[in-house]
């Protein structure tokens, strides 16, 4: 299949998600703007339905109509809009945002908070989510990631191998390249790598892009980067293949909850183009 067969398949799936995950739940909010507006539309306050409803209901006599009207309309508005969030909140409260990991996520992170909470989600599948965002999701306490766990992937005893480059000038930007699924290197602009100190940690695989856990391979990343804080640097440049539960673990371990000496600023380069370098940043860590 060509280029713009891979482009339309991509775009179909992406329309798949918003369709399914973001659209569908959404209408509730469209039902939920016009039943505010029903007593706008028949010209009756809203603290008056509410008088006759509950009159007719339980017999018990309401005199909220004599209350300030704006403040009664405000209140209106907010208890039909908590209702339908916590309907939402219910129905989703199992399922993951982006379940099917349909269409490539490379968003800002507060474009996905305000697109995915209102409609209830806590938790997020972060298969083709951008790695820099998936760091974001990772190190933050509002998501859950119940789909990216150990169960889900073969566990392997591949060798991990640690190499190191000193910059022939000191500086205080260290680069973190961690090659798990696929090799990196030479994907990294040459400007880069000669103007820092480089840190290369490599799971040695004969099957390039076989999603596997190895314990050894996150053993070795934690003990590096708590020597890199360690060290005199101020910001680290990351450079990523892992897989999901690697990136969920590296994150967790290493830039959440760790134990680290002070703050350092941390960059991820995201690959982009044809040639899939790595030349785009995110800061993720100021």
């Amino acid at each position: 299949m060509g280029k713009n067969g891979k482009r339309k398949t991509s775009d179909t799936l992406f329309c798949s998600f918003m369709c399914n995950d973001v659209i569908k739940p959404a209408l509730l909010y469209v039902l939920a703007l016009f039943i505010i507006s029903i007593p706008f539309i028949i010209k009756k306050s809203p603290a008056k339905i509410i008088e006759q409803v509950l009159y007719k209901k339980t017999g018990i006599v309401l005199n909220i109509s004599n209350f300030n009207q704006i403040m009664v309309n405000v209140i209106w508005i907010i208890l039909v809009l908590a209702g339908f969030f916590c309907f939402l909140k219910h129905v989703n409260k199992n399922n993951d945002f982006h379940k099917n990991g349909n269409g490539y996520l490379d968003c800002p992170y507060w474009v996905l908070n305000t697109v995915a909470k209102p409609l209830g989600y806590v938790s997020i599948n972060t298969v083709n989510v951008a790695l820099w965002l998936q760091f974001k999701i990772y190190r933050s306490s509002s998501w859950e990631t119940k789909s990216v766990n150990e169960s889900n992937y073969p566990q392997s005893l591949d060798d991990v191998v640690i190499s190191k480059y000193k910059a022939k000038k000191e500086n205080r930007v260290v680069n973190l390249i961690l090659e798990d699924t696929y090799p990196v290197y030479d994907k990294i602009p040459e400007s880069i790598l000669c103007s820092h100190d480089t840190v290369k940690i490599r799971r040695k695989s004969n099957k390039p892009g076989y999603r596997s856990i190895n314990k050894d391979f996150l053993s070795k990343v934690s003990s590096e980067v708590y020597k890199i804080y360690k060290e005199n640097y101020e910001q680290i440049n990351l450079f990523l293949t892992t897989n999901p539960y690697h990136t969920k673990m590296i994150v967790r371990n290493s830039f959440r909850t760790g134990p680290r000496e002070k703050d350092l600023r941390v960059v991820i380069y995201q690959s982009i183009g044809e040639n899939h370098e790595y030349t785009e940043p995110h800061i993720v860590i100021m």
